[in-house]
């Protein structure tokens, strides 16, 4: 499991104050995609100038702040431990590029579909399975989901926006920073790749 960076520690507390404020939440991402042209001027080089630099900055460090979910009637789970009081449970995944994204969502979402597949990929010894069956519950229980590696227009994932299907299959509100992108002079359709997205059932 890799540690998270204080830069997503901070996006992530960052996100939260902002929902919990209530200001950002129903506001569209306020910066431009790339165009295919600039993909294409990345590409040949490492050292953008001027505007190109500018917008390039913009979505390295711009938030994405998506209340889509809230917006829909969506509300948090508000849970409460006895002797302990209500509680926020996290948890975090590094879900390595999407390389399943039916199988990633299929754990979030569905752990019936998550073990069928796993029992056709050839399954499982019982001690692992009872290990699987735990963090899936795990999974289902959180409130706040922190997930690494989240593609976005990436080849290798189908140019999924991974973190709005994902949201919506969940039925969560979520956020996203872009860590670094991913430009190849061959499939210049790469937008984003590497979000750091964060998944509230809270009421953003």
């Amino acid at each position: 499991m890799k540690i998270i960076s204080r830069a997503w520690v901070l996006l992530w507390l960052c996100s939260l104050v902002a929902i919990a404020q209530n200001n950002i939440l129903s506001q569209e991402r306020d910066v431009q995609p790339l165009s295919f042209g600039d993909l294409i001027a990345l590409s040949s080089t490492a050292k953008p100038e001027g505007d190109l630099l500018i917008r390039l900055n913009q979505v390295l460090t711009t938030p994405v702040v998506d209340n889509s979910a809230s917006d829909a009637g969506a509300r948090p789970h508000r849970p409460t431990v006895g002797n302990v009081g209500p509680v926020l449970r996290l948890g975090l995944w590094n879900i390595e590029r999407v390389f399943n994204f039916q199988l990633i969502r299929s754990a979030l979402t569905n752990t019936t579909d998550f073990e069928n597949a796993a029992d056709n990929l050839g399954g499982a010894e019982s001690s692992r399975r009872e290990r699987i069956e735990s963090q899936l519950a795990t999974l289902q229980d959180a409130d706040v989901l922190v997930l690494n590696e989240v593609d976005l227009g990436m080849k290798r994932t189908q140019y999924r926006d991974v973190a709005r299907e994902l949201a919506a299959a969940l039925h969560m509100n979520y956020a996203y920073g872009v860590e670094f992108m991913e430009v190849d002079p061959i499939f210049t359709r790469i937008t984003a790749s590497n979000v750091c997205t964060i998944f509230s059932s809270n009421n953003a």
